[in-house]
């Protein structure tokens, strides 16, 4: 159970720095 969190928590660590790098090439 755990490991499961640990492994979304990563994936939307992941998402929110694609967001960050997308809306900086944007501006």
């Amino acid at each position: 159970m755990l490991r499961r969190y640990r492994f979304e928590l990563i994936l939307i660590l992941l998402i929110l720095c694609a967001l960050i790098a997308s809306h900086f090439y944007l501006s």
